[in-house]
């Protein structure tokens, strides 16, 4: 398993004050902040940001894990750097992060292989142009929003999921 996460392999997103990171690296490396301090460096967040960590599956296409950080402090150092060009000094912004929430999984949604043609189930997420914000609705009501399509799905499903 690899030690590192590769750039690539991380997409961000800023919502507001907060910021979400979308990726399809396995859950078990992202228990440890310090694997993407690198990729969160360079966002230059303020203290209080909240980062919503989603895990995709290997298509982008279906959220399985979800779970929020929040930065708790914010240092920043100043590292001396040698090269061709002489010695220079670069700021370098160090974070602590607290993890707020516990990671959240869709495996108690139903795959949709599962799902047979014609079933119609009680939750959706619908596109409102006006808000541009998917709408998560159960039952006929709006139950939430969120800008990203499987997140509002999964609000609708964990409001079905708690009804039951």
């Amino acid at each position: 398993m690899a030690t590192k996460i590769q750039r690539n392999e991380f997409h961000f997103v800023e919502v507001g004050h907060d910021a979400i990171i979308q990726t399809c690296v396995p859950r078990e490396l992202l228990d440890d902040p310090n694997m993407y301090m690198p990729h969160i460096r360079g966002m230059k967040l303020a203290l209080g940001t909240m980062l919503r960590v989603q895990v995709l599956n290997e298509e982008k296409n279906k959220l399985l894990h979800e779970t929020q950080f929040r930065i708790t402090a914010a240092v920043e150092t100043h590292i001396g750097q040698d090269d061709d060009y002489g010695s220079r000094v670069r700021p370098q912004t160090n974070y602590q992060i607290e993890r707020m929430t516990e990671w959240w999984s869709s495996n108690l949604a139903p795959a949709e292989d599962d799902i047979k043609p014609g079933t119609i189930l009680p939750y959706e997420a619908k596109w409102n142009p006006g808000k541009k914000l998917f709408e998560a609705i159960v039952d006929g009501e709006i139950v939430g929003s969120d800008r990203d399509k499987a997140t509002a799905l999964a609000i609708a499903f964990d409001v079905v999921a708690v009804a039951a």
